[in-house]
């Protein structure tokens, strides 16, 4: 799983994908969040904490499976949907996404939501 400071702040962009996390949540206990203060500190933070974090952005970090679930596709759908991403994105346009998870971040915010991530502001852009 992908806790990574680049992965938190891609999914804190993500507001589609913020937005969804009451719907994929508390199916089981392997949800990770992370709040991130007025000053930017990122801290890991439980369900159980959920409730009583009263200061701070709670960003929810999705994970590969969820992410795929969010598709809606069949298992096969998801395995057809990311071989065309390989086959048809451009040379090195994906290499910057070092998990699953960011990869499929990536995938179901372009192919759902039409937006890219630009590492150099660090936004989803509308295509």
């Amino acid at each position: 799983m992908d806790i990574s400071k680049d992965y938190i702040e891609m999914c804190s962009k993500a507001q589609e994908i913020q937005g969804l996390k009451n719907k994929y949540i508390n199916k089981d206990n392997k949800d990770f969040f992370y709040v991130i203060d007025k000053d930017g500190i990122y801290t890991p933070c439980i369900k159980s904490k959920f409730i009583y974090v009263s200061y701070g952005k709670i960003v929810w970090l999705p994970r590969q499976d969820q992410l795929q679930e969010i598709t809606e596709l069949t298992p096969l759908g998801c395995v057809r949907l990311l071989r065309h991403t390989v086959e048809e994105v451009r040379e090195g346009e994906y290499d910057k996404f070092i998990s699953m998870e960011r990869i499929w971040l990536a995938i179901v915010m372009d192919c759902i939501y039409d937006k890219k991530w630009n590492p150099e502001i660090k936004e989803w852009e509308k295509e």
